[in-house]
This record gives C-alpha cells, structure tokens and sequence, in this order.
C-alpha cells in the first residue's frame, strides 16, 4: 500500500488494524463501532449501518452462528459496490490426512487407469461460490436513456457456484447424497399494519419463515419490506399456498399469529389467531388436513393420482 498507493506508513498501519479484523460478526461489528475514527466518517458509517442491517437479517434466520466476517476478504473484480461473500464447507480445507491418502492415489494410478485429474481425496477445494452486491454493473450495460443520461444505479446481488468444486465435494460425499424432494410452496407468511412507527415486520417474517423452514415446513413471504395486503394476498394466491400465515402489528408484539386458510372457498375466513409457541403445530395440522390419502397435491400430481 505504501509503494503501490503512496501512502503514508502511519496511514497503512491504521487501514491493517482494520484489515485483521475476523471473527464472529456481532463482536467484529461491536469492534467498528466502538472507533470513533471510523464512526466520525459518513461513508465508513454508513457502511456499518448497512452491515448492521445485514447481522439483523441474519439473525433472523438464525444462520449468524454460520457466517465468519472476515475485513480482510477480497474480490479479483472492481465492479463491487457493497458486501461480498464466500461460501466455504468444512470439507473444503485437505483432510489430516492428505499426504497419506495423496501416496495411495500415486500407487493406484499405477496398478490400474486412475483419473490423474481428480484429486478430491486429498486436496481442499477452498470456496464453493462466491459473489457479492454490484449497484452499477446492470446501469453500465444499459447505457444513456433517450436523453442521453445515464440509467440510475440498479442494487443487484449475485452468487457465482464452482462447478468443479463442488462436485469435487460431492465425490467425497456421495453416499451421503439424498434425492431433493420435489414439493410447492405450503405457507405464505403475510404482515398486516400501517400508521406511524411500522416498518413491515420484514425481520418478523424472516423469523417466523426460519422457525418454519427448521420444522420442514416451506414457506415464503414478499421480499418487499413494507407490502400492502392486497399485493400480499395476491402473492400468496400466484404461489398456490394453501395456508396463510399473518402476523398483526398489534396482535405479533403480544405473542399472537393468524393462520389462514387460503384458496377459493376461503375469502370470508378471518382465520385462526393463536399463541406464537404454537405456530409449527398448528401449521401442520392445517396441512395434514388437506391431505387425501394421506398425500398433498403434488405427490398425488407426481403419483399420477
């Protein structure tokens, strides 16, 4: 940084202070915070807001305790404008015993034909995918407008997978490998409010989804953070979810969530409100009711039923 960038040295030690930064994301972000430094300036603050955002969101899913940020993480592409990200699997570093398995292969290759390419047993992949959010990239291609303005900025995020990579890890993995099952969307979670201080319950309804998805319930809810009812329910209609899940901004805060049948047959049904605690089962026995046979729709559909 020094020679390429001219920069002072005492610039490049404080830049490396933050360079090193790695670990759970709460305490790495507690860490930013706590630098006046950086909180007196606009653009590094308003970074960690947006980080922050992000940790929110995470935590909503409940998969915070998977993620290791790393400041030190780089892309070899310049079109980035915000967070980027990679996916790693413990099976991506080489195994303990990588030398070892490495001299097996060596033997083998030489008492029969053996894929010299395919070193999967003993060499570590390093990242599955990698990606990350480019605002400009999009706007680029589109060019000038009929003024001859150029397009605003269009937020974008992207994910590339390693192929080979990944297969690489499904060789070592295979008799572990299970059929994905072919199913429809069952629930679609909804948030109904409005007036001063509602925010959409966005982080409420990554909650709840998480909390279904766990009990292996599918589910899906607009990505849209202040959605009206009506594009709701006609999201939750396009889907073909048979139940709706609703969270109120006056009944959530107290513990309370309506489910609702959905579908034709339906509209007058204010649904059931229940306690929070009791959302998963009750889900389910709505589901278990719109079995015939004891199958949904689509394994009656797949069936030939």
């Amino acid at each position: 940084m020094v020679v390429e960038k001219n920069q002072p040295e005492e610039v490049a030690d404080k830049i490396w202070e933050f360079v090193k930064l790695k670990g759970e994301i709460r305490p790495v972000l507690a860490t930013l915070k706590s630098n006046e430094l950086l909180m007196s300036n606009e653009s590094a603050k308003l970074g960690i807001t947006q980080i922050e955002t992000m940790v929110d969101y995470l935590e909503a899913f409940g998969v915070e305790k998977y993620i290791s940020f790393d400041m030190s993480l780089a892309r070899g592409l310049d079109y980035y404008t915000g967070v980027i990200y990679e996916a790693v699997t413990e099976q991506s570093a080489p195994p303990a015993d990588a030398a070892e398995k490495k001299e097996k292969s060596k033997k083998s290759s030489k008492s029969k034909k053996h894929d010299d390419d395919d070193a999967s047993e003993y060499v570590g992949v390093g990242s599955i995918a990698a990606g990350g959010r480019y605002d400009g990239l999009v706007g680029m291609f589109l060019g000038t407008n009929s003024k001859g303005k150029k397009h605003p900025s269009i937020p974008c995020v992207g994910v590339s997978f390693g192929v080979e990579r990944i297969f690489s890890l499904i060789n070592q993995r295979q008799e572990q490998v299970k059929k994905i099952r072919p199913t429809s969307t069952q629930v679609y979670i909804m948030a109904f409010g409005g007036g001063e201080g509602w925010d959409g319950f966005l982080k409420e309804r990554m909650t709840v989804a998480s909390k279904l998805w766990a009990a292996g319930i599918e589910c899906e809810y607009l990505y849209k953070a202040k959605a009206n009812p009506r594009k709701q329910f006609d999201a939750a209609e396009k889907s073909g979810c048979p139940v709706g899940v609703i969270l109120g901004k006056e009944e959530y805060p107290e513990g309370k969530i309506r489910v609702k049948m959905l579908g034709t047959g339906n509209e007058k049904d204010d649904g059931e409100l229940i306690d929070a605690d009791d959302l998963v089962s009750v889900v389910k026995q709505k589901l278990e009711s719109l079995k015939v046979d004891g199958m949904d729709d689509v394994t009656r559909l797949l069936s030939g039923l």
